[in-house]
């Protein structure tokens, strides 16, 4: 044991190879001591931690979405009962990606939309109408920031998703799958209220 983190040596190139053997530190709490595990079960524990981690699920009435912790993920819109807001971060050109899923019909609505008047949202959002499974489909235009998903005309069904891709400054990317129940019509699902 007498080795620190700061002691250990970073593998390259032909030094980490799938035999090596790499030191993981325990530091919770209770216990200290360190083990070796290959680069083969290494890769296998953090696939198997950022799987358990990718659903984040919404069942509150507000989330602000930051990079940090939900570049990747899925967000399962859960509420029900009163409207629920996501607000995405600042667009920025980065790259983040994240995905929103009905998980439950929420008739209050599940918003989704931009942290300011900058920011808009650009792309479509296709719409099934289960009356007579025809599709329709609706452009996010001009100043549009904001989606509404109010489980009746604008979607919002259990399995429903829309997908954000921050493209460039103050620019998200829209594509969305939605479904309107019997006895509803579709409707824009986009407009520019921030």
């Amino acid at each position: 044991m007498g080795s620190k983190i700061s002691d250990l040596t970073a593998l390259t190139g032909a030094n980490s190879a799938t035999g090596d053997l790499f030191p993981i530190v325990d530091v919770s709490a209770g216990t200290s001591g360190t083990k070796k595990i290959t680069l083969a079960e290494a890769e296998i524990a953090l696939r198997n931690a950022a799987t358990a981690a990718r659903i984040v699920n919404l069942a509150a009435t507000t989330l602000t979405i930051t990079q940090a912790l939900h570049d990747g993920r899925v967000i399962c819109l859960n509420h029900t009962g009163a409207s629920s807001t996501v607000t995405l971060p600042d667009a920025t050109g980065s790259g983040m990606e994240v995905t929103f899923i009905v998980g439950a019909v929420n008739t209050s609505s599940h918003i989704i939309k931009v942290p300011d008047a900058s920011n808009v949202i650009k792309g479509s959002a296709n719409i099934l109408d289960l009356d007579g499974t025809s599709q329709a489909a609706y452009p996010a235009t001009g100043t549009d920031d904001t989606i509404t998903l109010n489980g009746t005309t604008t979607g919002g069904q259990i399995g429903d998703w829309v997908e954000l891709v921050d493209i460039a400054a103050d620019t998200w990317a829209v594509r969305a799958q939605l479904t309107v129940p019997v006895g509803s019509n579709p409707a824009d699902p986009f407009s520019a209220t921030v």
